[in-house]
This record gives C-alpha cells, structure tokens and sequence, in this order.
C-alpha cells in the first residue's frame, strides 16, 4: 500500500476545518496540502500562530487584473512574519512561480512580508497520521519543565508516559508536548506508537 496521498488543489472551496491551538481558532483550508502545512505549523515550537487565506492582494499582470491570496500569514516566536503558499508540484508551472515571483515583490513593497512558495509532492500518509497525533494531543501550556528534571537519553513513548505520571496529571499529553518542543525526537519513517523509541535531542 502506497504511504502517498494525491494533495490535489481546490481554491475557493472549503473542504477542510482544522482548530489551531496556537491560533484559537478554526481554520479554514481549501487542500490536503494546507491541512499537512498546517499540522506542521501547529507543532512548530518556533511558530506562535498562524492564520490561513489571511488577506487577498490585487496587481495589475499583462493587462490583467490579477488576484492572490497566500495560503498562510505566519507570526513567529523571534517576531519574524512571513506569508506562506503551497502548492503541488504537479502545478508549479514556470507561469505559476513568475505569479508568486510578481506578487512577492509586490507584498514587499507594501507590506514588508515575503511570500515563501513550498513546492510539495504527493502527502505522506505516515507523516499525516503523525501530525495529526501530536496536533490533537500537544499542550499549549505544559506544566511539566523538561529541564527541572533528569530524563533518560534514550526511552520508549509509553516508558516516558510512566516516568512523567510521577511529575504531572497529564502525562500522555506532557510526553507528546515533549516531542512537539523539540525536547525528544522519534523515527519520522515510522507511525508513533507505545514501542516507539524516543531520543533526547543533543545528547
């Protein structure tokens, strides 16, 4: 069984809401694609909230009147803001890049943001089932402080759930916020389960 999903685009049709923590609020996305960006800002211990289809801009192309809305305005922890698209390979055509090119400069100039284009393929199903674990189940607010406590190097997911019952109410929340914070990382090729063998990020 293939672990791709076809990411196809629908602008200007909704098929997707998605309640952002970080954001307070339901988000309404237009693809498969923003739906996996936006699980991956959601678990961005470097994001500080993000809105999607924040604002349309309008510049004159050829003698057209052209239309663009960014996928994602994105509000980081260092204070740096940036829009963000993403769009499926198949469609990337060299017209389509020259457009974001065009209205890149023109957010520049008027807005002082950038417009940063991900080029993405097909989803992958195993990166989606993870996203969607660690989007559903992170805290926004932990009240557990990795760094008040000696943690083991290296651990399996349900060993740190048990090591953490001692320290908080909610340990299986507080151990899949420890992964979203970068205090853990896991085998990104494999789905996180119970066996899943977690490692202390610098050690």
């Amino acid at each position: 069984m293939s672990n791709k999903r076809s990411a196809n685009k629908h602008r200007g049709r909704h098929v997707i809401r998605f309640y952002s923590k970080k954001s307070g609020c339901a988000l309404q996305l237009e693809s498969f694609l923003e739906w996996i960006l936006a699980l991956r800002l959601e678990v961005n211990p470097n994001v500080l909230s993000f809105a999607a289809q924040p604002e349309s801009m309008h510049l004159e192309m050829l003698g057209k009147n052209c239309r663009f809305t960014p996928d994602f305005l994105v509000k980081y922890k260092n204070g740096h803001e940036a829009y963000i698209e993403i769009h499926h390979e198949k469609f990337s055509t060299d017209e389509y890049i020259k457009k974001v090119s065009s209205f890149n400069d023109y957010a520049l100039r008027t807005t002082g943001l950038g417009i940063e284009l991900i080029v993405a393929k097909d989803i992958n199903e195993i990166e989606l089932h993870n996203l969607k674990l660690l989007a559903a189940n992170y805290l926004l607010k932990p009240s557990f402080r990795p760094e008040q406590y000696s943690l083991p190097d290296t651990i399996s997911f349900s060993e740190l759930i048990a090591e953490l019952k001692a320290f908080t109410e909610y340990p299986a929340s507080e151990a899949y916020t420890l992964l979203t914070s970068g205090v853990y990382e896991f085998n990104e090729a494999e789905l996180i389960s119970a066996n899943s063998i977690l490692q202390r990020v610098g050690n």
